[in-house]
């Protein structure tokens, strides 16, 4: 069936459709002569529950009520309109409201997010000018979190659990989440109450309660500390209270990571440093403190970067033994 320039149809039920004024049935195809196609699908259609499947390659855009609609570029649906795509790569759902998303350039309103079926293999973001309601729970099904470039929060609630806020817009709280692309721009970070921060190797990449995040660069720890990767070694600068920065050997891609109390380091792999005058406390032939943080794992004798400016303290009761490198 063709169609005129951007033609709407109105799906009526199973390959069965309307122009508007002339209703088709035993419908396969639905084309336009040129521009876009609109489906309405919404509750005064008459076509009852819909599944939609999106297409990323070819020209057939949406199948629904089997026929295949090409030039799609919005949908308008019903609560109990599902919408799915056909696992041949990786789809990225935009969401724009509580009821709306985009997904390879096509426009579907009036929908529930329980009835979008992003997955494992997706991308899941929010648009930058979401209008969805604060506290919103929206289930990830482990699609990869997008950030967006500008400023962006996330705080981690509970295992594969956050909360997010892109710029200015409403919190939205997210469940099923396994990985998070921050994209860059600046981002907070705060990890899950007592839950330590894993390194990984990779620069601007951590893991907390079961969430990997990439591309951040600022952690806050939330009453926690942080773990180095085996292997890894990984460069750690002391700021100053709780305060370190870390990198896999490129500067430019330090995190920072703030509100820590506990340090656990791999011996012979990862190395310490100050950006200040600090004052360094030891409590053991491994365990040293400096600016509320208990660091862990190398040998004080050699393997901590203390210097010139500052002050080098034993704890009452240490168990340190053999000879430490005052510089």
């Amino acid at each position: 069936l063709m169609g005129q320039v951007n033609q709407t149809w109105t799906l009526k039920g199973n390959e069965h459709l309307s122009d508007g004024n002339i209703d088709f049935e035993h419908i396969e195809v639905a084309q336009v002569v040129s521009g876009n196609a609109s489906i309405d699908a919404g509750n005064t259609s008459g076509s009852g529950n819909d599944a939609f499947t999106v297409f990323g390659s070819g020209a057939v855009n949406v199948n629904a009520q089997g026929i295949d609609f090409y030039s799609v570029n919005s949908v308008t649906l019903d609560t109990t309109d599902t919408v799915t795509d056909d696992n041949t790569g990786t789809y990225a759902y935009e969401l724009e409201s509580d009821s709306a998303m985009n997904v390879l350039g096509i426009s579907f309103s009036s929908g529930a997010f329980g009835n979008f079926n992003w997955g494992t293999n997706d991308t899941l973001a929010l648009s930058d000018n979401h209008n969805i309601a604060t506290d919103t729970l929206i289930n990830a099904k482990n699609a990869q979190l997008l950030g967006s470039a500008g400023v962006d929060t996330f705080t981690v609630t509970d295992s594969n659990a956050l909360d997010f806020t892109l710029g200015n817009q409403n919190l939205v709280k997210f469940s099923n989440v396994s990985t998070v692309d921050a994209l860059g721009g600046t981002d907070i970070v705060t990890g899950s109450l007592g839950t330590d921060w894993l390194l990984t190797g990779t620069d601007n990449q951590a893991i907390n309660h079961g969430i990997t995040f990439d591309g951040v660069q600022q952690l806050v720890a939330n009453n926690a500390g942080v773990v180095a990767l085996d292997g890894a070694s990984e460069t750690f600068i002391i700021n100053g209270a709780g305060n370190v920065d870390v990198h896999n050997g490129v500067v430019a891609n330090k995190m920072n990571i703030t509100g820590l109390n506990k340090v656990t380091l791999k011996d012979g792999e990862d190395s310490v440093s100050d950006s200040a005058d600090l004052d360094y406390v030891l409590s053991s032939d491994t365990i040293m403190s400096v600016g509320g943080i208990e660091f862990n794992g190398l040998a004080v004798q050699s393997n901590y970067g203390w210097g010139a400016g500052d002050t080098l303290a034993l704890a009452s009761g240490h168990s340190v033994s053999g000879t430490v490198a005052a510089s």
